[in-house]
C-alpha cells in the first residue's frame, strides 16, 4: 500500500489546490502541506513550486505524479485479482477502427482461450493512450501518430 504521503502527493497533483486537497481526504490544510514537504525531504527534491502565486508541478513532481497512479492503478488491479479470483479471468484492451476490422476477430479468439470475459472498446488513438495510462484498459492496439513523451514517462 502507497504510504499516505504520496496519496496526498496525487490527490494535490489531481487537484491543484492545498484547499481542495485537504478537503477530499478530510485533513487541514497545514496537515498537506507539511505532508508534501516531508515528501520532498525524503525524496531530496522539489516536486511543488509557486510561479506567480500559482500552483505548479515540477517535471520530477509530474513524473512522480504519473508513477503513483500507475501503483495504485496496479494495486488496485492486484487486490481485485485476490479478493476476487473468478475476476481476473477478464481483459480489457483498446483498438482503433482500423485494427478491429483487420485483426481483433482473430485476435479475440485466441484471448478467448485464456479469459472468459473479454472488454474491447474502439477509439480513436489518443483516447486508447489515455486510456492505457488511466489504467482503465491493460493494452492498446493502435496505429497513427501519438505522443511518444507521454507513453514513456506514464
Amino acid at each position: 500500500m502507497l504510504d499516505n504521503k504520496f496519496i496526498t502527493f496525487l490527490v494535490l497533483y489531481q487537484t491543484k489546490s492545498f484547499t481542495n486537497t485537504a478537503k477530499q481526504l478530510f485533513i487541514t490544510q497545514p496537515a498537506v502541506s507539511q505532508q508534501i514537504q516531508a515528501l520532498q525531504q525524503e525524496l531530496a527534491v522539489k516536486l511543488v513550486e509557486y510561479q506567480h502565486s500559482q500552483l505548479t508541478f515540477t517535471s520530477e513532481g509530474i513524473k512522480l505524479a504519473k508513477l503513483i497512479e500507475r501503483i495504485s492503478t496496479q494495486t488496485q488491479q492486484g487486490l481485485a485479482n485476490i479478493t476476487n479470483p473468478e475476476k481476473s479471468q477478464s481483459i480489457s484492451f483498446g483498438t482503433t477502427l482500423s485494427f478491429n476490422e483487420m485483426i481483433e476477430p482473430q485476435f479475440i479468439q485466441q484471448l478467448a482461450n485464456d479469459y472468459s470475459k473479454i472488454n474491447c472498446v474502439i477509439k480513436n488513438t489518443a483516447t486508447i493512450v489515455e486510456q492505457l495510462i488511466s489504467g482503465e484498459i491493460e493494452f492498446g492496439l493502435i496505429e497513427g501518430n501519438f505522443d511518444r513523451q507521454i507513453s514513456q514517462t506514464s
